[in-house]
């Protein structure tokens, strides 16, 4: 096996030559793999001699393509044997060419992740150039912003309550609309223009078992209609005429701000305690938000140091699992499948989505490659302890052992990507304590954290 060419630098030409007792040994695997699945008369299934097998194994279709992917695993196999270890792993095989038949040599195009060490003429990690940004003595919290978090918690904090009240500001109903074949309910809060603002219009000072037929153009501001329409299957039309009744009415009971509701948030006295809290809290979040920050600065500074090339192949691959994530997880938020999800998006959207996928992919797998270098030299290494512990907490999600291996696949292989999360992640932690990221935030949360946790017991609803 030799390298022929370097098309780019992460693209070469290798030709392997195949010896005569290569291809038989190959060949002989194929045919007893086969002789297990095919019956030969005369014999017992699984103990026919090759030479029969090998009589009737051409006759099958899917031959050639098994033997191809044998010599594939086979060159594959060599190339890590004899070069893996000096210039990187095959990501991909993009041909394969006959160069000659006997002896076989095989010219063959791949795609692959160079091997990336960290020289002594490398930039100097543990002094990089990166703003701190905000010092945390600076962080402050505004009151306007600590009125905000009060008002947010006393909304959630209200609650429901029948009402006679006529339909208006801040009144809740339950709506019967009736289109022909289509029947449902919502509730929905008065005044959000959830199903346009001419139907607002037209319906608002309606009472409780009221009920009124009205007309609304379907042209702007009705898209939840327009959806219901669409899943009853209703041709759309540019006005439409429904009716309406009124079942149900309801109001929000707002707790009034006050010592008694400061009570029954947690351990305070009065309402200056719990602003009190509140400002403690929102200022542990602004410091949290400003040590992420200097995290993606830290990032940003690795990656522009260092020249390092990544396989497309490879930053496909991992933008689509990018993607199937970020998919299953907004969708759930939403509450809608993740099929529908993906149908509401235009080609533009799709687009745009795309090209942000392939660049947090291909800067997720550079980080990788340099942390893991830094690491290496750094002698940076989870403890046992600590990578069977991440294990466990993951396992405990799962109802049962079997239910775990369904979802995340051979245990060796778990516990191997336990171990690089965790050595990459105190790798992080390792590069922002020599470039003193962190210190003076850490101090500050360290602060903060005992006073603000110990304290309040918020809604999360």
């Amino acid at each position: 096996m030799r390298i022929a060419k370097h098309l780019s630098p992460c693209e070469l030409v290798v030709e392997k030559i195949f010896s005569v007792d290569e291809i038989r040994s190959i060949e002989e695997q194929l045919l007893k793999q086969k002789g297990k699945e095919l019956t030969v008369p005369g014999f017992r299934k699984g103990f026919a001699p090759l030479e029969k097998i090998r009589e009737i194994v051409p006759k099958n279709t899917d031959w050639e393509e098994n033997f191809s992917m044998a010599l594939q695993k086979k060159f594959l196999a060599d190339w890590e044997d004899s070069f893996g270890k000096d210039q990187g792993s095959i990501v991909k095989i993009i041909s394969i060419d006959t160069v000659k038949q006997n002896p076989l040599i095989l010219s063959i195009k791949c795609e692959y992740l160079p091997v990336f060490e960290l020289k002594s003429n490398n930039f100097n990690y543990k002094k990089l150039k990166i703003e701190k940004g905000a010092d945390p003595k600076n962080i402050k919290v505004a009151d306007q912003e600590v009125e905000a978090a009060l008002k947010e918690i006393q909304k959630r904090r209200a609650v429901l309550k029948p009402t006679s009240s006529p339909l208006g500001k801040n009144i809740h109903a339950f709506i019967k609309v009736t289109h022909d074949k289509l029947t449902g309910k919502d509730l929905f809060q008065w005044g959000k223009e959830q199903f346009g603002v001419e139907f607002d219009n037209k319906t608002k000072g309606l009472g409780e078992g009221a009920e009124k037929k009205i007309r609304i153009s379907l042209k702007k501001g009705v898209e939840r209609m327009k959806n219901i329409l669409k899943e009853e299957k209703i041709a759309p039309e540019e006005e439409i005429t429904l009716s309406v009744k009124i079942e149900k009415t309801f109001i929000f009971d707002v707790p009034e701000l006050n010592d008694e509701f400061a009570k029954s948030l947690g351990k305070f006295q009065n309402l200056t305690e719990l602003k009190q809290s509140l400002r403690q809290g929102l200022r542990l979040e602004k410091i949290y938000r400003e040590k992420d920050s200097r995290k993606e600065k830290l990032i940003d500074s690795l990656i522009k140091e260092i020249d390092l090339n990544i396989p497309p192949s490879l930053v496909e691959r991992n933008a689509k699992k990018i993607a199937e994530d970020f998919d299953i997880q907004t969708a759930q938020r939403f509450g809608i499948p993740q099929q529908e999800f993906q149908e509401k998006r235009n080609k533009e959207e799709k687009a745009k989505l795309g090209k942000f996928f392939l660049k947090k992919s291909e800067r997720e797998l550079k980080l990788q490659k340099i942390l893991e270098a830094i690491a290496i030299r750094e002698k940076i290494i989870p403890e046992e302890a600590e990578v069977d512990k991440e294990i466990q907490k993951i396992l405990t999600a799962f109802a049962s052992p079997r239910d775990a291996r369904k979802a995340l696949g051979d245990p060796k292989n778990l516990k191997e990507r336990i171990t690089l999360a965790l050595c990459l992640e105190k790798t992080m932690e390792f590069l922002a304590r020599e470039n003193q990221l962190s210190n003076d935030l850490d101090s500050e949360i360290k602060k903060l954290t005992p006073c603000f946790y110990s304290q309040t017991k918020l809604d999360s609803n």
